[in-house]
C-alpha cells in the first residue's frame, strides 16, 4: 500500500531550520484525510499552524509537545514488504528532497519491540473524517 501512488499524498516539503516537524507531520495527516473523504488533494499551510503556536516554551519552530522520548515528527504514507521479506512503514519525512528516498524512508515494521523502531509506535495519532 502506497498512498503517493493513489494521489492521496502531497508534494516533498522542507521545513527548513524551523523545528516545527510536529506541523508537517500534522498538515501531512490532514491532507491525506481529506483527499480521501473528498477527492481533493490540497496543501495545507504549515506556517500557519506554527504561527498559531504562540504560548508556552515551544512555540512555533522550537519543538512543539511530543512524548520525553520523542523528537521528531513523521508521518506514515503506505506500507509493504522489501524483496528479502523485510517488513516496512513508508514514511514521510520534512527535510526535503535529497533526504532519504527523495524526503521518504522505509522504516521496518513488526520488530520484537513494542515502540517500534525508533518509536514509531509510540503515540501514533491520525485524523478521522
Amino acid at each position: 500500500m502506497d498512498w503517493r501512488k493513489k494521489g492521496d499524498v502531497t508534494p516533498v516539503k522542507d521545513q527548513g531550520q524551523c523545528g516545527c516537524c510536529w506541523a508537517f507531520s500534522a498538515m501531512a495527516a490532514m491532507e491525506g484525510i481529506n483527499q480521501l473523504t473528498t477527492g481533493k488533494l490540497i496543501s495545507l499551510s504549515e506556517q500557519e499552524l506554527a504561527n498559531c503556536d504562540m504560548f508556552g516554551e515551544d512555540q512555533g519552530c522550537n519543538g512543539g509537545q511530543c512524548g520525553t522520548d520523542l523528537d521528531h515528527g513523521v508521518t506514515a504514507v503506505g506500507y509493504g514488504t522489501a524483496d528479502d521479506g523485510t517488513k516496512y512503514w513508508l514514511v514521510k519525512n520534512s527535510w526535503g528532497a535529497s533526504w532519504g528516498e527523495e524526503v521518504y524512508i522505509r522504516m521496518q515494521r513488526d520488530i520484537d519491540a513494542k515502540e517500534g523502531l525508533c518509536g514509531i509506535a509510540m503515540q501514533a495519532s491520525y485524523p478521522t473524517a
